[in-house]
């Protein structure tokens, strides 16, 4: 079990760049948990973003809010935890949840996770349709997902010094 350098063959690496500038970009919904300012940062970066207040879904409930994502293909971005639970929000019927961290004030953390939000979930939103993410305030992404032979896989990322990382398990 270990860190391991992800493969950086220049033929892989140019084949996923062209494939990342072909691709669309993501829509996200931001949660009243997060703020209106996450919301206006994401769209000064040119996202298509909207959020739970221009939506008329502030003060709603959770699985409100999750329906209204799906409904509309947008990424949700929360600080709430409870967006993990799948009994209460399967991940069939998920357009991608990410749960970011900065919730107890931590703007450096969540502005960190934000930029990786953008580097990794920024565009291709098909890849992250039926997942659920969380970023932690020290850079680790873990992707929760259904993987082709039916089971929930975990897979978990960072970026040290410049150079990206999977977790490992054998």
């Amino acid at each position: 079990m270990a860190w391991v350098r992800l493969a950086d063959d220049p033929t892989e690496v140019a084949e996923f760049t062209q494939d990342w500038v072909r691709s669309a970009h993501s829509k996200f919904l931001v949660d009243e948990s997060l703020g209106p300012e996450v919301a206006r940062v994401l769209r000064d970066r040119g996202f298509n973003v909207r959020d739970v207040w221009q939506e008329d879904l502030n003060g709603k409930s959770d699985e409100a809010v999750f329906q209204h994502a799906w409904r509309t293909r947008r990424i949700l971005l929360t600080h709430d935890t409870d967006f993990m639970d799948d009994r209460s929000f399967p991940e069939h019927s998920n357009a991608g949840v990410v749960v970011l961290p900065g919730g107890h004030g931590n703007e450096e953390a969540l502005g960190k996770a934000l930029a990786m939000l953008v580097s990794y979930l920024g565009r291709m939103p098909e890849i992250w349709r039926k997942s659920k993410v969380v970023i932690t305030a020290n850079g680790e992404m873990t992707v929760r997902s259904r993987q082709e032979d039916g089971r929930m896989g975990i897979q978990r990322y960072r970026v040290r010094q410049g150079v990206p990382e999977m977790w490992e398990d054998e």
